[in-house]
């Protein structure tokens, strides 16, 4: 429980950090051509190199049979490579990167999102930068979002992925080696759009939260540790979130989630009560069909922000964190055009969390040039997309 003292404390340290932090950044696009609609953008080390690399899925229209994961090695100061392409199974929503296998090497998955013809494809790393042939597994209708999370405490990192036709929530249990057993899926009330995990009741078991299309709701379904959830539980937020995304937005320890909701253009933040039970919703305006999130502490002053991808404006707005689970909306920048699904990252080694933009058919780098905010100069903190 916070005191008001606490509360006071927390809020003259919040005016006195943010008197000169206005987010500056500095954006660089580049359109892949005609024909191509591009995926979430990730970033990771996929060649070892010490530089992160972007990870991006690209779907061949009208042929998606030729999709591709696309992998732009980082040169480490802020630009890239030419992309080395890699086939995939059909309309890959995502390039997903983590260690499928525990050989220290980034493998990926491809959430697949083609109606009828969905599921994951896997591609284990040979830690050059380079894939071997996808692997594989065909289940549910119009798979979406994706989270690589160890579900059953046995080291290695499961699947988690949403299926947006038929309405279901699917888990692919891993074997250690990059395999991974049956499909197994749990009914969701509405068609998923966006999910995040985290353990929100403090149990100790990876929980998971789904937004939806069809209704103003997220839905929250709490692990049992063991590869299951329980039935969800829903959380009002606005219409459509296109983006969820989970931090302890007011430092007491318990995580919180925010929601980009597209279709009233709002951003709803869910402040945790600390056993996995929310407070009501608080939103806050956003640019016109506002699609994507990303959290990270952006201004360099030890508190998380949020990065909002406008799609309409082609832009990004920063809702710079308080550290009580509030947020002051600054101007927007350049972010691509059709800018929403993005990642953060240091991509120049200068300290700063910069961002990796999925365009309509393209990729905007956005390098942070923000002013130091704070003379301790904190670590700066990545939490996630």
């Amino acid at each position: 429980m916070k005191t008001i003292a606490h509360a006071v404390a927390l809020a003259v340290l919040a005016a006195t950090l943010h008197a000169d932090c206005t987010p500056q950044f500095r954006t660089t696009a580049q359109s892949f051509g005609t024909g191509l609609v591009t995926g979430a953008a990730r970033l990771a080390d996929i060649n070892g190199d010490g530089h992160l690399d972007v990870l991006i899925t690209n779907n061949s229209i009208p042929n998606p049979s030729d999709a591709q994961v696309w992998v732009l090695t980082g040169r480490g100061d802020g630009t890239f490579n030419e992309a080395q392409k890699f086939a995939t199974g059909p309309s890959p929503y995502a390039a997903v990167p983590a260690d499928l296998n525990g050989d220290g090497v980034i493998d990926v998955v491809t959430p697949l999102g083609g109606a009828g013809n969905s599921g994951v494809s896997i591609l284990l790393g040979k830690g050059d930068g380079t894939f071997g042939a996808p692997s594989r597994y065909t289940f549910g209708d119009g798979t979406g979002y994706a989270e690589l999370v160890d579900l059953n405490h046995d080291g290695a990192r499961d699947i988690l992925t949403t299926s947006y036709y038929s309405g279901e929530l699917f888990v692919l249990l891993n074997r250690g080696d990059g395999t991974f057993g049956t499909p197994r899926a749990f009914r969701q009330t509405e068609s998923a759009e966006a999910m995040a995990t985290a353990d929100f009741d403090g149990d100790g078991n990876i929980d998971a939260v789904t937004g939806h299309w069809y209704c103003n709701c997220l839905e929250l379904f709490h692990g049992r540790g063991d590869g299951t959830f329980d039935a969800p539980v829903r959380l009002e937020v606005g219409p459509n979130s296109f983006s969820v995304v989970a931090a302890d937005f007011d430092r007491d320890g318990d995580v919180d989630i925010a929601a980009v909701n597209d279709l009233d253009s709002t951003l709803s933040i869910l402040i945790n009560h600390g056993h996995g039970t929310f407070a009501q919703q608080e939103r806050y305006g956003t640019e016109d069909f506002a699609e994507g999130a990303n959290v990270a502490d952006f201004t360099g002053d030890g508190i998380l922000d949020i990065a909002v991808g406008n799609s309409i404006s082609h832009s990004v707005s920063i809702f710079v964190g308080r550290g009580d689970g509030t947020f002051a909306r600054t101007a927007p920048f350049a972010g691509g055009f059709n800018a929403y699904l993005m990642d953060a990252g240091d991509l120049n080694h200068d300290g700063k969390l910069d961002l990796a933009i999925a365009n309509a058919g393209g990729l905007a780098i956005a390098l942070n040039e923000t002013a130091e905010c704070s003379p301790d100069k904190p670590r700066r903190r990545r939490v996630g997309h």
